[in-house]
């Protein structure tokens, strides 16, 4: 990363590249009638490759002496293959190429030297992940989520007394959500379901009851 600062801006430029490559088997350790079979003979196996680029370029932006604008762009791109044989002999051959770009503004005002407020607005999405390919219902392809986020708040700074409290509504297009049914193994399968959200209020406080002694409280 790279980063500049003067007295009322701050850029920050970077990026980052991950490679993962995961080993899936399982392996025989005993059995009463082997057969031809030999301990430690993998009954199935494969493999999952991922490649994950990611650059950014983070701003904060001191407009006034109580006005703070900020901002995050960031482009990702992911290369996912799975290929091999599965536990229940399924041989499977999947995965997928994304790039998304995930936008975040907001802005802080101090309305005393003790309150301030803010408000916030982020597009952020999510690959699907290694079982939601395998475990997919009729051969589908998962898609990737996308979500939306609007975030409002108020704090005050804590001297005896601080709190915030904070407004958010998340809208998602896609979300890969649990829907009860499980896999040959138990674990829970997702799926995609086109629209859905998450809305609520967040309150959390402290209070400095002596110098060594505090007391805190949260609730949504």
């Amino acid at each position: 990363s790279f980063n500049y600062n003067n007295d009322v801006l701050a850029l920050t430029l970077g990026g980052g590249y991950n490679q993962y490559k995961g080993a899936h088997f399982g392996e025989i350790i005993w059995a009463r009638f082997a057969s031809t079979s030999e301990i430690r003979e993998r009954y199935y196996d494969g493999d999952g490759d991922k490649n994950d680029f990611n650059t950014f370029l983070k701003s904060n932006y001191q407009v006034t002496s109580n006005l703070n604008l900020f901002g995050d762009l960031q482009i990702r791109t992911i290369d996912y293959e799975t290929i091999g044989l599965d536990n229940d002999l399924t041989s499977y051959d999947t995965g997928g190429k994304y790039s998304f770009f995930n936008p975040k503004f907001g802005l802080t005002y101090d309305l005393t030297p003790r309150y301030s407020t803010y408000i916030s607005y982020a597009i952020g999405h999510r690959e699907p992940v290694r079982s939601d390919f395998i475990d997919a219902p009729g051969g589908q392809t998962p898609k990737a989520e996308e979500l939306r986020n609007l975030e409002i708040g108020l704090k005050r700074a804590f001297d005896r007394l601080g709190f915030q409290l904070n407004f958010y509504h998340m809208s998602y297009k896609d979300q890969l959500v649990l829907t009860g049914a499980l896999n040959d193994v138990g674990s829970a399968i997702r799926t995609n379901v086109p629209k859905s959200h998450r809305m609520g209020i967040e309150l959390s406080g402290l209070v400095s009851i002596t110098d060594n002694f505090y007391w805190n409280a949260n609730m949504t």
